[in-house]
């Protein structure tokens, strides 16, 4: 039995790219970066969405010093605020990347709890700036801006991705991210906590398998 998924490369950089995909033979055995058929019926609304991402200007909260130059939200607690803090507070941290990634885990998680947006009509994969804009998303406008903040706090292109998992069981799809610490079986980052709480091996996440990521 097969499953795939694929890799659009960040940055956002080129309008068309080059898919990768993953077959997994029995789960949790999976080969990652296999080359995918360009006609994936998932890679239309990948490529539309890193296209609106692309057109962003993603300075909107990192290296603003000043909270008064920070962009208004009118809201309590804005989310952005809570992204800003989380960047100063660990930007110059001596923490090593796994002490980071569960710490980042543990607070993207308390964020959902408050700032989780459920898509009404359909599902929207939201850039960075709609979700600050609209003060949280779902998961995978989580992501995103998780992504970008860690992308921030020193992981590398390289190493993450945005993936999407799936549940056989009963169809659900879910965004996290992907941290490739070491080549071969990936951390699973979860920005709600659906499938995993702290950062696991995707190999070790039950129920869930990998489908896309990019």
């Amino acid at each position: 039995m097969k499953k795939f998924f694929a890799l659009l490369m960040f940055p956002f950089l080129m309008s068309t790219m080059p898919a990768i995909v993953v077959d997994s033979i029995e789960p949790p055995t999976y080969r990652y970066f296999q080359t995918v058929a360009l006609n994936d019926p998932w890679l239309p609304k990948i490529d539309g969405w890193m296209r609106r991402e692309k057109m962003e200007d993603l300075e909107t909260i990192f290296f603003v010093e000043e909270a008064s130059s920070i962009p208004h939200v009118d809201s309590p607690a804005p989310l952005f605020r809570f992204v800003h803090e989380f960047w100063k507070q660990h930007r110059f941290s001596t923490m090593t990347k796994g002490n980071l990634a569960r710490a980042n885990a543990a607070w993207i998680q308390d964020i959902a709890k408050r700032h989780y947006r459920k898509d009404v009509k359909k599902d929207h994969w939201a850039t960075f700036d709609e979700v600050l804009i609209a003060n949280g998303d779902d998961c995978d406008g989580l992501a995103v801006i998780n992504y970008h903040l860690l992308r921030n706090l020193g992981f590398q292109a390289r190493e993450l991705f945005l993936g999407i998992i799936h549940r056989p069981s009963d169809g659900q799809h879910h965004m996290v991210l992907l941290w490739f610490h070491e080549k071969g079986d990936p951390f699973v980052i979860d920005p709600t906590g659906a499938a995993v709480s702290m950062p696991l091996k995707m190999s070790e996440v039950e129920y869930w398998w990998p489908l896309l990521m990019f």
